[in-house]
């Protein structure tokens, strides 16, 4: 099953799937396993693009002090990585409570 995330839809910021622009959910049966892929791909991006924007801006703002770039560097891995620290642990306490929460089946394999 592939799902749709990203930043750029109208849902509230604390959605799980903000983070991860889509992905994936495979589901094992026989080992009564549910893996996933994610892609931070966007959030990649869109944190690059604005980052380097404001770069541009402060690097010729203040005299191509090299500080500035330290500055963005940091304001980088703190929106990629602290997107993804967040992001995570969320995701999967969000599918481990939709898996906890799903109707228990009667039908077995192969009907």
């Amino acid at each position: 099953m592939s799902f749709r995330g990203g930043i750029f839809r109208f849902v509230d910021n604390w959605n799980a799937l903000v983070p991860f622009g889509r992905g994936q959910l495979i589901v094992d049966d026989e080992r009564h396993a549910v893996r996933y892929h994610v892609s931070f791909r966007q959030l990649t991006y869109a944190a690059t693009i604005m980052v380097v924007f404001g770069a541009a801006g402060g690097w010729f703002a203040t005299k191509h002090d090299p500080v500035v770039s330290l500055f963005f560097a940091f304001g980088w891995l703190w929106l990629v990585g602290g997107n993804l620290m967040i992001g995570i642990p969320r995701f999967q306490r969000f599918l481990r409570k939709a898996i906890d929460n799903a109707p228990i089946g009667t039908r077995s394999v192969g009907q």
